[in-house]
């Protein structure tokens, strides 16, 4: 059967799905709307520095903390704002705008807020460690090719992780 592009419908039908067309169609054009997903993935990324450490050297230093703008700061405040103004929480409260003073002083002052930002990122760790031993070998492979030559390609790394050698060799 042929699919058409004419809308055919009566009543309040029409009024939905012409709702839903333009929900859809504003969605699409708003580049910069995130998804909770895309919060809790970028947390586990600036989180995986830290958890490879404990992976590969038995426990993580403090590389990823002390500053601001850490990677650890960074992650704190996504989670900070994926609970308190983003409206993809369990719950719709809206806590505080998205500056970084405001979540802050939201996570110094309000205790449960923080420790559900602090349960959101150690779930995200938990996650990317859980990646990072699935790939340790490859991650290891790259980390003496990158010993060796200081320099690694793209398509060099993107070798390396895709090594059936390697995938075989440690299964």
């Amino acid at each position: 059967m042929k699919r058409s592009n004419t809308i055919y419908g009566t009543g309040r039908h029409v009024g939905l799905l012409m709702a839903r067309m333009a929900v859809r169609h504003a969605l699409r054009q708003c580049v910069d709307l995130q998804y909770r997903t895309a919060y809790l993935d970028k947390i586990a990324v600036l989180l995986a520095g830290h958890a490879a450490e404990g992976l590969f050297f038995d426990e993580p230093s403090d590389g990823s903390g002390l500053v601001a703008g850490s990677d650890l700061e960074r992650a704190t405040l996504l989670a900070a704002r994926l609970m308190a103004s983003s409206g993809l929480a369990d719950d719709l409260i809206f806590r505080s705008e998205i500056s970084g003073s405001a979540l802050r002083n939201l996570i110094k002052n309000d205790r449960v807020f923080a420790g559900d930002c602090n349960q959101i990122l150690g779930s995200q760790r938990k996650r990317v460690t859980a990646l990072l031993k699935r790939k340790k070998h490859q991650l290891r492979a790259v980390s003496d090719s990158l010993l060796r030559s200081k320099t690694l390609s793209s398509e060099q790394i993107s070798t390396l992780l895709n090594s059936t050698q390697i995938n075989n060799k440690f299964k």
